[in-house]
């Protein structure tokens, strides 16, 4: 093993930190390096595949239209082998289930429309590909369950026409069925021989009954407005795990996917005190006080969600009664609800973050040894702790660690992987939380990452006191590995004015402009202050290889949320800073105004190690915006 990295300031510290020769790259220069024309012959084979890729799904679009749907599925399938996970492998999929369904194989429709679901649960047409083709299969159950998937479709998207149109011929189709069934049940009690006959020649079994219905809602109104019957009631439905339904509430149900989905990236001794089942965390009282309000929120989405519906068909001269309403309504107010658990669960741990970075005791003193290893020179501190202009709040140093420690690193990554320590995260991305006593043995070169990360805040502090940041908190340490075709999109990562955003690794449902949602109670959260992202990797990262991360000041997107075009707003400052994924790179941008996005990876695998700096809530952030934008007014 490589001598380690440089210790600071000649301390005696057993504590080894990065070494100190560090290069900042000025933000204004991440853009603008020309590429020699080695680098662009490297880059061939990248640049290849993904030709081929797209030239798969071009074939696969062109032989949909000629109508020969075998080779365009078999086209589909070779785009997805290339690119199997995440947002683009969803389309594949959802490519394929069309491609299938249009030749009639409706079975092959629906598993491909299941894997695009469980590849991107907020992709809303593959939600609609489901739906079609459990419609199509025909039989009791699957009329049920394509009224479930279209439910989970228009909770993502309630203005989704094409699944309120599914969603009618499935009620449709469902009460058909039921009158079918009564009448059958009729005719065969007319037909009833005497009790002896049946006693002596049994009947023929009867078909297994339905999956059993999830419970109604209050009929009362008193009932309706409880919340602690509506919150009884959703917890009863926890127990109904027989309805066979697609969506985030079935997921909760199965053991083996609760802890995956709501506490990702766990290690094993961690998932030995977290929640095991759905019914546990329901009962545990750390979560008990934020369940009534998502509830409340659940029952006011599902509201919303079936009163399109209702609308929708009104609009095509049909009302829907109210047994339809009975046996509708449950479901979509279950997927709301088991959405807004998952979102609670985050708000939780956020602020029980905030909570720990206001104690004294947590502050990352500056007369600690670890304020002295110098990481970060002058003009990367003075850039990170400014908010104004462009390039301010945003921090970026190359060859962090430097010598081996790199390729290193990067062995540690995929002997991690290789041990099945990753968990599935937000969309395609794998993660795991780490701490620096689990990682010493069985990752000693990730360990000195993460010990040389925890030390940033102390040196910040001494360098920028307004920052007050906290020492390194337990859950703030991630790894994450982005599979080829996987992005990460916009989010701001703080938690501010009575806003939040969840923890990297959860459970995103919120589309790019929606990272930040409403919160539980209207006080401030400020828990994290500085997303730090190392780059791992031992290979020269070249154009073409994609994994970029786009950063843009809060007060640039603001408005262009309501413009027409992503393109809108233009101009130098709106544009966005792209820092290129750079082995052995350092990225450092403040959480609370810098949101940020991750592009596709064009390539293998990218790894980052991420570390969430806390602080007190009322640092200087917020007072430097107000700041800048009163001298904007002036």
């Amino acid at each position: 093993m490589p001598p380690g990295p440089k210790a600071r300031g000649g301390s005696c510290s057993p504590t080894i930190s990065p070494r100190s020769s560090t290069q900042v790259i000025e933000v204004g220069d991440l853009n603008g390096s020309e590429v020699d024309l080695d680098k662009e012959e490297a880059s061939m084979t990248v640049r290849a595949e993904e030709f081929k890729r797209q030239g798969n799904a071009a074939q696969g679009n062109a032989a949909y239209a000629a109508r020969d749907f075998a080779a365009a599925a078999a086209a589909y399938g070779a785009a997805i082998a290339l690119r199997g996970g995440g947002a683009r492998g969803a389309v594949y999929r959802a490519n394929r289930a069309a491609a299938h369904a249009a030749a009639g194989d409706w079975a092959a429709a629906a598993r491909d429309a299941r894997c695009a679901v469980a590849h991107d649960a907020s992709y809303v047409k593959g939600h609609y590909r489901l739906a079609q083709a459990l419609l199509e299969e025909g039989g009791d159950a699957d009329s049920a369950a394509a009224i479930a998937a279209a439910a989970a479709g228009l909770v993502v998207d309630p203005l989704c026409r094409e699944l309120h149109m599914l969603m009618r011929r499935a009620l449709d189709r469902a009460s058909a069925q039921h009158q079918q069934q009564q009448q059958q049940a009729q005719r065969a009690a007319s037909r009833s021989p005497p009790k002896a006959a049946r006693q002596r020649d049994a009947a023929p079994p009867l078909p297994p009954p339905p999956p059993p219905s999830p419970p109604r809602p209050p009929s009362s109104p008193a009932a309706a407005r409880s919340d602690d019957a509506l919150l009884r009631m959703l917890c009863a439905g926890v127990d109904g795990a027989g309805h066979g339904l697609d969506g985030v509430f079935a997921q909760l149900l199965q053991k083996d996917a609760f802890q995956r989905i709501v506490f990702p990236g766990l290690s094993e001794e961690q998932r030995k005190w977290a929640p095991q089942t759905f019914r546990a965390l329901l009962q545990d009282p750390a979560y008990s006080g934020g369940l009534k309000d998502a509830a409340r929120k659940a029952q006011a989405r599902a509201a919303s969600v079936l009163e399109g519906v209702k609308k929708r068909g009104r609009e095509g001269g049909e009302d829907m009664d109210a047994a339809t309403d009975a046996a509708l309504r449950p479901q979509i107010l279950q997927e709301a609800f088991a959405r807004e658990v998952v979102a609670m669960v985050r708000e939780v741990h956020a602020r029980a973050h905030a909570a720990a970075a206001e104690d004294p005791a947590q502050h990352a003193s500056p007369d600690q040894d670890e304020a002295t290893w110098d990481q970060l020179t002058l003009p990367a501190v003075e850039g990170l702790a400014r908010m104004s202009g462009k390039a301010g709040g945003v921090a970026v140093v190359d060859g962090y660690l430097g010598g081996e420690w790199p390729k290193l690193v990067a062995g540690d990554c995929r002997r991690m992987l290789a041990a099945g320590r990753l968990g599935a995260g937000g969309g395609a991305e794998a993660m795991a939380w780490v701490e620096p006593a689990e990682l010493a043995q069985a990752y000693p070169a990730l360990h000195e990452l993460v010990i040389a990360l925890h030390a940033l805040p102390f040196e910040l502090n001494a360098k920028a006191p307004a920052l007050a940041l906290a020492r390194a908190l337990p859950g703030s340490t991630m790894v994450s590995r982005l599979p080829r075709g996987g992005d990460v999109g916009r989010r701001l990562d703080s938690v501010i004015s009575g806003q939040r955003t969840g923890f990297k690794g959860q459970l995103q449902h919120e589309s790019a402009d929606r990272g930040c949602v409403e919160g539980a109670g209207s006080a401030a959260v400020a828990a994290f202050k500085i997303t730090a992202i190392y780059f791992v990797g031992e290979d020269e990262w070249l154009p073409g290889m994609g994994g970029e991360v786009r950063l843009m000041h809060q007060a640039v997107v603001e408005p262009r949320k309501s413009a027409a075009a992503d393109g809108d707003g233009g101009g130098d400052d709106s544009a966005p800073t792209v820092v290129e994924p750079r082995p052995d790179r350092l990225l450092l941008f403040r959480s609370e105004g810098v949101w940020n996005e991750r592009a596709a990876v064009e390539a293998e695998d990218m790894w980052t190690v991420v570390f969430w700096l806390h602080g007190a809530a009322g640092s200087c952030c917020a007072e430097e915006r107000a700041a800048e934008t009163a001298a904007t007014a002036g």
